[in-house]
């Protein structure tokens, strides 16, 4: 039969081979549940998720008793984020067969993307209560383990995921992290290294490690495992370009371009490669040779929203900003939740005097909203809340490296997500923010052709969050957040200079302008805000804001999160 035949094509891993076979069975037999189910995998196999959600939907009305093909949905549900819509997948396919460990595991999935932190757990014991031996259950079950702080059980749960699979780099990359955390630097390390040795091309575990050697500031072996990697497999594109890209990210570009440049002769067709490379001439402002190397990535992967934004910046470095709006539309057109394509569009419709066109998604009086929140049960005023949550969180602050990426400058970071499984005071502020947050989502009315509004529902979840103290003189550059669609800040303590000088501009957060390359007289900051003890700002995530530095004794802390 056809579709056995597809079926063993699809087990090699010939994608391409298996879908031809799934259409001419669906040319001839449209509502075959089996193909429509199958090909639609393949579809999530190759990255086209809409055509795999409308493929496996098809699939589930002929055939509606089929539990494989509500997982399966579900699976591509979560890809793209719909994971209240996954959860609801995985239920109806356990409702059907509840002995599947496989659907409890995605169930569980979903419901740690969802903040159900204790709900994932009950799911994931109930996957291991049906098999035991599933090294990939024991992997997720410990990660989720360590998103709760529960370090030890975790590190027991990827050694038994390991135990059933030596070779799993993705086991030892997360015994690695839990291991560092509680203090295991040495062996830690060592399962870094061996999730490298199954696996060179391993980024997390070699990010793991640079991170580490990062924050005790030993620079100089921050990017040895990839350099070993490099020599471990010489005639590797993704080694040199993994390797290139560690250097980039530590502002290294000389060495970074050599190593992207490797990569193109290996591979003639390294989009990627020929991207970095544009950037790395941009930030030496070799602006002809970055757009030479843009306009070859491009060209390669003309779908790919990532390069389209990149040539934009730097034909905003030029001061080209009709045609960076152009890549950017073409940007938007592909990926209309990347932060950075709003951003940068907002800075174009600025330059270029547009300002009916950026008042259709930006307007700070309308999504630029304060709160105070309700003083927590157990606390007599904000006052007192505050001063616990402070005595709190300093406590974790230690003077380090200023973590990857940040903007931060004159202070200390706690980085992560505080808002995983929090306990004490940090606990209950989630509780009061996610109370005023809901407000904030009833102020706003959904609106499908709006960039900011058609995401607005009540489901949410937090994707991170992190507390920053500030001491004199300490700011935090302008940025926007990539992780989030909706982005705030809460106010644990002020100095005394803010709080007393209610007109002041300094500490307050700022919208609007845009990093210092690009501020002029049209791009420059549209609203402050002072910071107040107990207040929480809510903002889209692409809007550009940053904090201005306080000239005075006294600490700035504040708790800045992220939320889908």
């Amino acid at each position: 039969m056809m579709i056995l035949e597809a079926v063993q094509l699809h087990e090699q891993g010939n994608l391409t081979g298996a879908a031809s076979i799934y259409k001419r069975i669906l040319d001839k037999e449209p509502n075959n549940a089996s193909a429509l189910n199958l090909l639609g995998v393949v579809y999530m196999q190759s990255g086209n998720l809409s055509e795999a959600i409308s493929l496996i939907e098809k699939a589930i009305s002929v055939k509606a008793f089929d539990p494989r093909y509500y997982n399966n949905l579900g699976q591509a549900y979560s890809s793209v984020g719909r994971d209240p819509e996954a959860l609801e997948c995985y239920k109806k396919a356990i409702k059907i067969n509840r002995h599947d460990p496989g659907f409890h595991n995605n169930m569980a999935l979903a419901l740690q993307n969802l903040g159900d932190l204790r709900g994932s757990q009950r799911a994931f014991k109930k996957a291991l209560g049906l098999k035991s031996s599933d090294p990939n259950i024991y992997h997720n079950y410990g990660v989720l383990l360590q998103l709760m702080g529960n370090f030890e059980t975790a590190i027991n749960a990827h050694k038994k995921s390991i135990d059933q699979d030596p070779s799993s780099e993705y086991s030892f990359g997360s015994l690695a992290a839990a291991l560092i955390e509680i203090g295991k630097v040495s062996d830690g390390i060592e399962a870094y290294d061996q999730a490298i040795a199954i696996n060179p091309l391993y980024v997390e575990a070699h990010e793991g490690l640079k991170t580490y050697f990062w924050s005790i500031g030993r620079r100089d072996l921050m990017h040895n495992s990839y350099r070993l990697a490099c020599q471990t497999l010489p005639n590797s594109a993704q080694a040199h370009y993994n390797f290139g890209s560690a250097l980039f990210g530590s502002g290294e570009l000389g060495e970074a371009l050599d190593s992207f440049k490797r990569a193109t002769q290996l591979d003639r067709n390294y989009a990627a490669a020929y991207d970095k490379m544009a950037c790395v001439f941009t930030g030496w402002e070799k602006f002809d040779e970055a757009l030479k190397n843009h306009k070859k990535s491009i060209n390669i992967e003309q779908d790919n929203f990532l390069y389209h934004g990149n040539l934009a910046r730097t034909l905003m470095f030029i001061g080209n900003f009709i045609a960076s709006k152009a890549s950017l539309s073409k940007g938007y057109h592909l990926n209309p939740r990347r932060s950075s394509i709003l951003a940068n569009m907002s800075i174009c419709l600025r330059e270029l005097g547009e300002l009916e066109e950026l008042e259709t998604f930006v307007d700070y009086d309308k999504f630029v909203t304060s709160y105070f929140i309700n003083v927590p049960d157990g606390f007599s005023s904000l006052k007192e809340f505050n001063d616990t949550l402070h005595k709190e969180l300093e406590k974790l602050h230690q003077p380090r490296e200023v973590p990857f990426g940040q903007t931060m400058r004159g202070g200390t970071q706690i980085s992560g997500n505080l808002f995983a499984h929090p306990k004490g005071a940090v606990g209950k502020l989630k509780a009061q923010i996610i109370d005023v947050f809901k407000d904030y989502l009833s102020s706003l009315k959904g609106d499908a052709s709006h960039p900011f509004l058609k995401y607005i529902n009540m489901d949410f979840r937090f994707t991170g969050a992190w507390s920053t103290i500030l001491k004199r003189e300490g700011f935090d550059g302008n940025h926007i957040h990539e992780e989030g669609w909706i982005s705030g800040v809460y106010y644990v303590k002020v100095p005394g200079i803010v709080e007393r000088h209610k007109t002041g501009e300094e500490g307050c957060i700022q919208f609007g302008e845009p990093p210092s390359r690009f501020i002029s007289e049209s791009n420059k900051a549209q609203k402050l805000i002072r910071p107040e003890i107990g207040k929480v700002i809510f903002f889209p995530s692409y809007y550009w804001h940053g904090v201005r530095s306080f000239n005075g004794p006294g600490q700035r802390h504040s708790i800045s999160f992220d939320i889908i």
